[in-house]
């Protein structure tokens, strides 16, 4: 037997080069300087068949990957291509390319514009462009609703709710032809789908994305920001199910992170724990890969602090009302417990790259000088999340030292001085990211932001010696938390400066009955 390295004696020598023809060579010249795909007459660095399959579609480029298996499919308004001259193949269906053009150095124009010009092939590819162009117009990316396009035409119940959601999108947009009456007739037609789903004991994550996308269909349509407290309850229902069943899916777990602060709201002015309480702490301490440290331990902080707060706020109302021993000794020992959710060194350092400039907007500029820009919107969420539930927890601890100092001491409860320093530093954190907020359309990110700035209105009222803001005075800062609040939640001056303290004062404990509970529990039309 012959060795490895040795030659074979029957092996085949390597063929010569054959020298192109002129023809030949004249046609490699024409390709090598339009720099084409030999399938499809587009350069190859934008060419559809240079992507691998491994690569994460955008959102941009997601009509334009369906049923593309590797055949000749042009990228620009993909026909399929024949054999024969490339300038003819170029210039097929673009009126751009007149006869003996070639393509220019580079094509990204033609694939930008098609998005906006281009008419779909097919009834998916439709609808998945117009779900892309609802969610950009709301402002929900970065959210669970990224995940649904690719989901259409899996589930007849979130293809039925996300339709709705549309129609009133559409709806509120004034587009031609999207009557009031259509929107009503898809959204019976999305709440007879979610019986049937339900009484049919199928529920699954795409149930919950379902409910998710038709709770704000009424406020999308109104143009207020509030839920569907009904649809909310449905939801938390739903989460908890599959909660039970064992590990949730990644999009039932997006769904569940988006609704933290919805349910955490609804429960606090009900009165109530929270109903997500006995799912477990995993589901929502994981995930976060798109953050970068420390803001998924901000985020995760924020998370479980928006899960225990209601039951920390009932406990403490019915220590300070009944006194009742067994009553204030629980809550000091759930006050122990939400005052060690903090993470001060990871505080640090997201402050240290949040960028900070001008503020530009004359309005918030009279109370901050000084404005956060965020790198991204997560980063925005995570540390909104924590400042406000920090902030909550703190205003909570000294409403127990105001009726129980000895027993706060021994329960290692911060002191009055330590609790100011720090909400004094969170709410000037959430007043400087006010300008970031205002450029936010998505409608759970104002009722976030909008929490936050009652909480800051808690701390004023608990301290009016204190300012939050960094310039201004406090009556301006005062009407200027008002003006946002109702800015961000009905559109509409509703709250007044007395609904303000009613609202503050509901989450650390006090009466129930005030306007701001009205406004989430009852739904608007």
């Amino acid at each position: 037997m012959a060795s490895e390295g040795r030659p074979q004696p029957n092996a085949s020598r390597p063929r010569a080069k054959r020298r192109m023809t002129e023809s030949e060579l004249a046609e490699y010249r024409r390709r090598r300087a339009v720099g084409a795909c030999k399938k499809c007459a587009q350069r190859k660095r934008k060419c559809v068949h240079a992507f691998q399959e491994s690569e994460q579609p955008s959102a941009s480029r997601l009509a334009y990957r369906t049923n593309t298996d590797g055949e000749a499919i042009c990228a620009i308004c993909r026909e399929r291509l024949k054999e024969g001259d490339l300038t003819a193949r170029a210039r097929h269906s673009h009126n751009e390319l007149d006869e003996g053009s070639v393509l220019p150095a580079s094509n990204a124009e033609y694939l930008g514009e098609a998005l906006r010009i281009h008419t779909p092939q097919s009834q998916e590819a439709r609808a998945i462009m117009l779900l892309i162009e609802s969610i950009a117009c709301e402002g929900a990316d970065h959210s669970w609703f990224d995940d649904v396009p690719s989901r259409l035409g899996h589930d007849l119940t979130l293809d039925a709710c996300t339709g709705a959601l549309q129609h009133a999108c559409w709806y509120r947009r004034k587009l031609p032809g999207v009557t009031l009456e259509k929107c009503f007739a898809t959204l019976a037609e999305a709440l007879e789908a979610l019986k049937i789903s339900v009484t049919e004991n199928k529920v699954s994550d795409h149930t919950a994305a379902a409910v998710a996308a038709i709770a704000p269909a009424d406020a999308v349509r109104s143009g207020h920001a509030l839920l569907n407290p009904g649809h909310l309850d449905g939801l938390m229902a739903i989460l908890k199910t599959l909660a039970a069943r064992g590990p949730m899916t990644l999009l039932a777990r997006r769904v569940l992170e988006y609704s933290f602060c919805d349910a955490f709201v609804l429960a606090a002015v009900r009165g109530i724990s929270s109903p997500l309480e006995s799912i477990d702490p995993y589901e929502y301490r994981g995930g976060y890969d798109d953050l970068t440290p420390p803001e998924p331990r901000l985020r995760r902080i924020g998370n479980e602090l928006c899960v225990r707060l209601p039951r920390f706020i009932k406990l403490v109302r019915e220590a300070c009302v009944s006194a009742d021993p067994e009553a204030i000794f629980a809550a000091l020992e759930c006050a122990q417990q939400l005052v060690a959710l903090a993470d001060d060194a990871g505080e640090a350092e997201f402050m240290e790259f949040i960028p900070i400039a001008k503020t530009t907007d004359p309005s918030d500029a009279v109370i901050s000088q000084r404005s956060f820009l965020y790198r991204s919107l997560p980063s925005f969420e995570a540390g909104i999340y924590y400042w406000t539930t920090r902030m909550s927890v703190l205003r909570l601890c000294q409403r127990l030292r105001l009726y129980f100092p000895d027993l706060c001491d021994r329960y290692g409860i911060p002191s009055v001085s330590q609790a100011l320093a720090i909400v004094h530093q969170y709410g000037r954190n959430v007043v400087m990211s006010a300008e970031y907020a205002h450029t936010l359309r998505a409608r759970k990110r104002k009722r976030l932001f909008s929490y936050g700035l009652i909480a800051c209105w808690g701390v004023l009222r608990d301290h009016p010696d204190i300012l939050i803001a960094v310039s201004g005075g406090i009556v301006k800062l005062r009407a200027w938390l008002t003006t946002n609040v109702n800015k961000a939640l009905v559109g509409k001056e509703i709250l007044t400066e007395k609904d303000m303290d009613d609202a503050a004062e509901l989450f650390v404990g006090g009466p129930l009955a005030n306007v701001y509970k009205d406004l989430y529990e009852t739904p608007m039309q």
